[in-house]
């Protein structure tokens, strides 16, 4: 085979492969954020929420984000967004 065609061949292929990993890497995020929204699902009546929720009205934010990561034993961020979301 000659130059000329392999060279298009080989850039078609890597950009086939690049298209394919930034799909499977976008995939991979939905996945995790359905994951996560599903884990906590069940905590939606947990007794925690109340005081969480009168810590958020009275601008406590950092103290509930603390209060629902004792409780729960979520990372920082997962805290936070669990917070946010009440």
């Amino acid at each position: 085979m000659s130059l000329s065609i392999v060279i298009p061949v080989f850039l078609i292929g890597c950009a086939v492969i690049v298209y394919c990993l930034n799909k499977i890497s976008r995939l991979e995020e939905q996945i995790r954020n359905l994951r996560s929204s599903q884990q906590y699902e069940n905590l939606a009546d947990h007794p925690v929420n109340d005081e969480l929720r009168r810590l958020v009205e009275e601008n406590q934010e950092v103290k509930a984000i603390k209060k629902a990561r004792e409780a729960f034993g979520m990372s920082l961020l997962e805290a936070k967004k669990y917070v946010d979301n009440l």
